[in-house]
C-alpha cells in the first residue's frame, strides 16, 4: 500500500515549487532570490550548548545556533545571518497536544504589542503557530501567522500546510496558500559543514522565508522525540 511507503518520494522541485511575491512580504529573514536548498541539522531544538550554522549549497550563511545554554529549556534562539536574534520558538501543551510558537523581536504588523513573552530581557511578538494535526493518515503540520497581539489563524486556515507523501515517510512537501514553498528530505547531507552527515536538505522556494521553513523542521523533530 502506497501510504505505508517509507521511501515515497517528494514531487520534483521545478514542478511543485512557485515563484511567490514579495510585496507584502513578512519574514524572520530576507526571502530568498531564487530556489535554495540549504542543510539543517536534525534536532535543532535540542542543541543547547552547541553551535551550529546554517548554510546554503553556495556555503552563504543564513542563520546560526549559537550554542548558549538557556536557562529555560522548553526554547530555542535561532540567530540571523546578521548574527542578531531572529526568532525564539516555545513549546507550549495546548488541549492535550504540544504546539510550537515562534516569537520574533520585532512585530509582525503595525500596531501590534508584545506579547507578553520576553527572552533575556527583550519583548518578544507573536509571529507564527506550529502544531501537527493528531488524526490524519500521514504526517500533517500547519503554520498559523498571527493576527493579533497574540492571536493566530483559526486551525485548518493557516497560511501554510505540510504533509509527508506516506504514513511512514519523514519527508514533507510544505505549501503557502496552496502553492509549493518548500520541500523537506532527511539525507545524507553532500555539501557543507554537515557533509556526510544525516540531516534535513531544505529546498525553498524564490520569495519564501527560509527562517519560518527552519521553525517548522526544528519543531517536527521536536514532536517526534515527545
Amino acid at each position: 500500500m502506497a501510504f505505508l511507503n517509507p521511501f515515497a518520494t517528494l514531487p520534483n522541485a521545478d514542478d511543485f515549487l512557485h515563484e511567490h511575491p514579495v510585496d507584502a512580504y513578512k519574514g524572520l529573514a530576507p526571502p530568498t532570490k531564487k530556489t535554495t536548498i540549504f542543510a539543517v541539522k536534525q534536532k535543532l531544538l535540542s542543541l543547547t550548548g552547541q553551535s551550529m550554522s546554517i548554510k546554503d549549497k553556495e556555503n552563504q550563511l543564513l542563520a546560526s545556533i549559537d550554542g548558549k545554554i538557556l536557562s529555560l529549556r522548553d526554547r530555542c534562539v535561532i540567530h540571523g545571518a546578521d548574527g542578531q536574534p531572529a526568532c525564539c520558538i516555545i513549546e507550549r501543551i495546548l488541549s492535550m497536544s504540544r504546539s510550537y510558537f515562534v516569537y520574533s523581536y520585532k512585530p509582525y504588523f503595525a500596531g501590534q504589542k508584545p506579547s507578553g513573552e520576553k527572552m533575556d530581557g527583550a519583548d518578544l511578538y507573536a509571529w507564527a503557530k506550529i502544531w501537527k494535526r493528531l488524526v490524519a493518515i500521514t504526517d500533517e503540520f500547519e503554520i498559523c501567522m498571527a493576527v493579533g497581539d497574540d492571536e493566530y489563524e483559526a486551525a485548518d486556515a493557516g497560511s501554510y500546510k505540510a504533509t509527508a507523501p506516506s504514513m511512514t515517510s519523514p519527508k514533507l512537501q510544505v505549501e503557502k496558500q496552496g502553492k509549493g514553498c518548500a520541500l523537506i528530505e532527511r539525507k545524507v547531507i553532500d555539501f557543507g559543514e554537515l557533509i556526510d552527515i544525516n540531516g534535513w536538505e531544505l529546498t525553498v522556494a524564490k520569495g519564501i522565508d527560509p527562517i519560518l521553513m527552519i521553525a517548522l523542521i526544528s519543531t517536527k523533530d521536536a514532536i517526534k522525540d515527545k
